[in-house]
């Protein structure tokens, strides 16, 4: 019940609010240049950072605190996020690639909070947002999917799966069903 509550109070806020469609249609149409696979070459470690603050991506907070330690090799990193971003492969194989299961990650500090909305932002429609928030969110939904002992890109495409599917049902973008996580676990 909290949850369609939520998607109410989303909906009632986009409907009411015209700057938060247009912070939606700003910072995707921002990022999904600077992180389009052909400008990666361009891609400096100040740009890059300038996306983990909240006064720039509007939705995420906290995730600038890794932003040294992620950019403090700019060549790997560029390498990472074509990795990330090449839809020529299947994203399970993109990720786990960059965290594979029971080994350290390609590049520490990079995780689901920082991957999944670059994500969203270059394929907004594709995938969703997978952090804290959103975990929690599907939790107290009752939509969490059940795992074993698997690793982060197989969870990924669960809970990507069932975010989508939800913001299809709901007619919600990916970006709106993040802000409807936030609603739902905030108090």
């Amino acid at each position: 019940m909290e949850f369609l509550n939520a998607v109410k109070r989303v909906i009632k806020k986009y409907e009411a609010n015209e700057g938060l469609k247009e912070d939606e249609r700003s910072v995707i149409g921002y990022y999904s240049v600077m992180f389009n696979p052909s400008n990666l070459r361009n891609l400096t470690d100040d740009m890059f950072k300038s996306f983990l603050l909240f006064r720039n991506n509007r939705h995420w907070a906290g995730i600038h605190r890794w932003g040294n330690m992620i950019t403090s090799d700019m060549d790997k990193l560029r390498n990472a996020l074509k990795i990330l971003l090449d839809e020529s492969k299947p994203i399970q194989d993109r990720l786990y690639t960059l965290r594979p299961q029971n080994r350290p990650p390609y590049i520490k500090g990079l995780g689901r909070a920082v991957l999944t909305p670059i994500l969203l932002m270059v394929y907004p429609g594709k995938y969703a947002v997978y952090n804290g928030v959103t975990e929690m969110g599907l939790k107290m939904a009752g939509a969490f999917p059940k795992f074993n002992d698997v690793g982060f890109a197989e969870q990924y495409i669960r809970i990507n799966e069932k975010v989508v599917e939800l913001a299809k049902e709901n007619r919600l973008s990916l970006w709106q069903m993040d802000q409807v996580w936030w609603e739902v676990t905030k108090n």
